[in-house]
């Protein structure tokens, strides 16, 4: 996997597959960090990343997918499903998705409770949305995306 073209990817427009249906404000009088925190160390934590996990088998059956698991350093393309399950099970760093022939990004790191989606085109853009909405979670752009 050319390391090159995941730094490109990752500074084009983004979405995020999220619990929430938009960001939190940074002065919101909510408690999104203790429920961050709750999610990340509670039993519902496993349960979320089921969630990432099929969403992403689910567009397997799409798209050829090559996974990069940066804490072993290692890359599986067109990994079998057993394995997809595998890696993000046991995941414990940084994995990096990769759909060579629509040159999306896909994100799942272990401290979070959403992924991205880097330069997703309006067909993939159809398809994880309408993935996330069958597990309950919301698909949208990142704000941090520039309109």
């Amino acid at each position: 996997m050319d390391e090159s073209i995941i730094q490109e990817l990752l500074s084009l427009p983004c979405y995020v597959i999220d619990l929430l249906p938009k960001q939190v404000k940074a002065d919101s009088k909510g408690q999104f960090f203790s429920v961050e925190s709750f999610f990340l160390q509670s039993s519902e934590y496993p349960v979320l990343r089921r969630k990432f996990r099929d969403i992403l088998l689910k567009l397997n059956c799409y798209y050829d997918i090559s996974v990069w698991d940066t804490s072993a350093d290692t890359v599986t393309d067109f990994p079998a499903p057993q394995d997809i399950a595998r890696i993000i099970s046991a995941n414990q760093h940084f994995l990096y998705f990769v759909i060579s022939e629509r040159r999306t990004l896909i994100t799942v790191d272990s401290d979070d409770i959403y992924i991205t989606v880097y330069s997703a085109d309006e067909e993939i853009i159809g398809i994880i949305r309408s993935l996330s909405q069958a597990e309950g979670l919301f698909f949208r752009k990142s704000s941090g995306n520039k309109e």
